[in-house]
């Protein structure tokens, strides 16, 4: 899929086109598979093309072309339109998301609590820039000193305190004042330093000194204005820790604002990031966005699941049809009902190297289903399917059979809990037009006919976990009546039961994973032989240990199948397999290594294959040493079974040359029963030029087992070109 791009510019001089284009061309000389035939090509062409329309609405235009000379695939040019819903409902989503932000900003604002902050800040500063001025420290020191000095506490004390009594002192033959005797300037001095103005020098007579009411007015006027000022202070230097205390206060209330304003913010953006259809109806709606226009016409936009014209898959129930490739018309809409139509031609490409030479006839699907409830959470449907189908055989005239299909189902998915939930369905559908001898009668009036059951369906599913030892199990119930038609089913003409128990546990705190399942056969084409009875059970155990610092170990005993061409016929083939890994990256002296080893054995005989190793064991020992300009990897295997041994030693390297360019290549040693032996190269570049985009070429010398018993030439070889716009 093309890169998704979220705005695209409004310039008219822009052209809003991005993607991705990929050329493959792939060469094989032989083929190492039971199907004949050398020197095949393949050419194919895959474009992803992200539209925007008038600069509004977005679409995907996909584009696959594929032609080749092998006689077992098809040629085919498939294009497809389709209507970007998620693109398109990221960008209205946008819209109303951010009118829901604005809406939040201005309901939860921390603008008022911001600028008291601002204000109760420039407050504090101006009571700290006061009381930290040089000229109120010097104030306060002389405040102090006025106020606290012992020796002018010690004169106050001894001078008169009745102003009479000090104008009427005798300083000379009063004993009051012997202290002073004699000491007329240190009296002045002690007296008048805190006077400012005053130069003692002016009083020459000590009487006049202390007769003065300038003198003893000036002293206490200066005590007064000490102790006056250190109050200012000291009220001041209050008021500056109220100032304090009050503004972490409003600092804690706008932190709690802003808080709570991210908090809503981030919740908001949460919810359009990842939540649900409902979940964002509900975030609007709270913040009273749901009567918008924009929201309205997003209402219904993104209900639309899906739409397209050209190639697409159908996938809508086990019953009706699922996995199917349709050429036409396929939209998808899902509110609180959901409604969903398909219409067009139906080819099964996805084995079409089994019909290439078939010819089928044209068959056509046309689909509707209608449901209700959420497609996470339980809900109903009711489809009704019709169309052209091939059957199985051929008439008299050695033309295909050609069914025509009508049918109808009922399912739904049933969620039990958080951990558990049922998928069913039940389906009936039109009798084929070859109706079996053990179906007497006419098959019309039967096809709504109640009472008779064989062209009736039913499917179970069960989905559980259980958390308290992290168990997944899944099972699955089908039954098939012998005249049941659709889309995704190819009956037998026979009844049919299918049952499915897939069991997943972890063990050793997740670190070991057991995975078990058992299953009935799951026929589902007309094209090929299936070589297996319909009672057959397929058994599949799987093991994997993940123990930090040891090798990753994994072993599986599982099904596997092989596709054979025999004439005209294809037969398909089914054997097991045992297959055992060991993983191990780790660094060396700060250089990556990864060492490995892998077992596998098939459990088949010569007539389920047309390999010449069928029955065989192959040990596969690797080790690549990963470094920034080169890379090592080193390969041993051996094949084997009974009359049969290929060895292959493989020795690589891989040189970035620089960001744009890396080259790489090796040789291989081929040896087959010990006595036929051919050496073996391949070489690969990866090159990445400016603006142009990357070219991939790689070319391998190898050699594979012949039927003669000799190791046959295999040429295979691959340019891959890939461009990003």
């Amino acid at each position: 899929m093309p890169k998704r791009v979220q705005d695209f510019s409004s310039d008219a001089n822009t052209f809003p086109v991005h993607g991705d284009l990929t050329y493959d061309f792939f060469y094989r000389s032989a083929m190492d598979t039971p199907f004949a035939g050398n020197n095949f090509q393949q050419h194919t062409l895959r474009a992803n093309f992200s539209i925007m329309l008038l600069n509004k609405v977005p679409i995907i235009l996909q584009l696959n072309s594929r032609r080749t000379n092998t006689p077992y695939f098809k040629n085919y040019t498939d294009v497809n339109f389709q209507f970007d819903q998620r693109q398109y409902n990221d960008i209205i989503q946008a819209g109303i998301k951010e009118n829901v932000l604005r809406n939040i900003r201005t309901k939860y604002s921390d603008s008022a609590v911001f600028y008291a902050v601002r204000n109760q800040e420039l407050a504090v500063l101006r009571q700290y820039e006061w009381l930290q001025d040089g000229r109120q420290i010097q104030a306060l020191i002389k405040s102090r000193a006025m106020a606290m000095k012992p020796d002018s506490l010690e004169l106050e004390k001894e001078l008169p305190v009745n102003q009479d009594s000090l104008l009427h002192a005798d300083f000379k033959t009063d004993n009051k004042y012997t202290n002073y005797r004699g000491t007329t300037d240190l009296h002045v001095n002690r007296l008048l330093k805190y006077v400012p103005g005053t130069d003692m020098h002016e009083y020459v007579n000590v009487d006049s000194i202390y007769h003065s009411q300038k003198a003893l007015d000036s002293v206490k006027q200066l005590r007064q204005r000490a102790e006056a000022f250190m109050a200012t202070y000291k009220k001041r230097q209050e008021q500056f820790e109220e100032a304090k205390e009050k503004l972490a206060t409003l600092k804690a209330k706008y932190t709690d604002a802003k808080t709570m304003l991210n908090s809503k913010m981030d919740s908001v953006k949460q919810v359009f990031a990842s939540g649900t259809k409902k979940e964002i109806a509900s975030t609007v709606k709270e913040y009273g966005q749901d009567t918008g226009s924009l929201y309205k016409w997003y209402k219904r936009v993104s209900s639309i699941e899906h739409f397209s014209l050209g190639r697409s898959m159908v996938d809508y129930s086990e019953l009706s049809a699922k996995n199917i490739s349709i050429n036409g018309i396929q939209a998808v809409y899902r509110d609180k009902y959901s409604v969903a139509v398909a219409s067009g031609g139906v080819d099964y490409l996805y084995r079409d190297f089994l019909i290439r030479n078939l010819s089928p006839v044209k068959q056509y699907l046309n689909l509707v289903q209608v449901g209700r409830g959420e497609d996470r959470g339980t809900h109903m449907f009711f489809t009704v399917y019709q169309g052209k189908k091939q059957g199985n055989g051929y008439d008299a005239n050695g033309q295909p059979i050609v069914n025509k299909v009508f049918g109808i189902t009922a399912g739904g998915k049933f969620r039990i809990d958080d951990n558990n939930y049922l998928l069913g369905e039940v389906a009936k559908s039109s009798y084929p037009t070859a109706v079996p001898p053990s179906s007497p009668g006419n098959t019309s009036p039967k096809t709504f006919s109640f009472s008779n059951h064989s062209n009736e369906a039913y499917t179970i599913q069960l989905f559980s976990r259980i958390p308290k030892t992290d168990t997944r199990i899944y099972g699955m119930y089908r039954k098939l009546g012998r005249n049941f038609q659709s889309f995704s089913i190819f009956n037998t003409s026979s009844d049919m039961v299918s049952w499915q128990v897939k069991i997943d546990q972890y063990f050793l705190r997740k670190q070991l994973l057991v995975s078990g399942a058992l299953r009935t056969n799951d026929y589902s084409t007309p094209y090929i032989v299936n070589n297996f009875r319909t009672n057959s059970i397929f058994k599949s155990l799987q093991i994997t240990l993940r123990k930090k610092k040891w090798p990753v170990l994994s072993v599986a005993y599982m099904p596997s199948s092989q596709i054979t061409n025999i004439g005209s016929q294809v037969l398909e083939n089914h054997f097991y397999t045992l297959t055992g890994t060991a993983g191990y990256v780790y660094r060396f002296h700060k250089t990556l290594m990864h060492t490995g080893l892998v077992y596998t054995r098939f459990y088949n005989g010569a007539a389920d294959t047309g390999f010449v190793y069928y029955n065989a064991r192959n040990w596969f020992l690797y080790h690549n040493i990963i470094g920034e300009v080169l890379s090592f990897n080193s390969a041993a295997s051996i094949s084997y079974h009974t009359g049969y041994q290929l060895l292959t030693l493989d020795q690589g390297l891989t040189c970035k040359i620089n960001n744009r360019l890396t080259a790489g290549g090796g040789f291989k040693w081929n040896v087959l029963n010990g006595t036929d032996s051919h050496p073996g190269y391949y070489g690969n570049i990866r090159w990445r030029p400016a603006k142009i985009g990357e070219f991939n070429i790689s070319y391998d010398r190898g050699y594979i087992p012949g039927i003669t018993d000799k190791l046959r030439r295999n040429d295979v070889g691959r340019i891959i070109y890939t461009k990003i716009f």
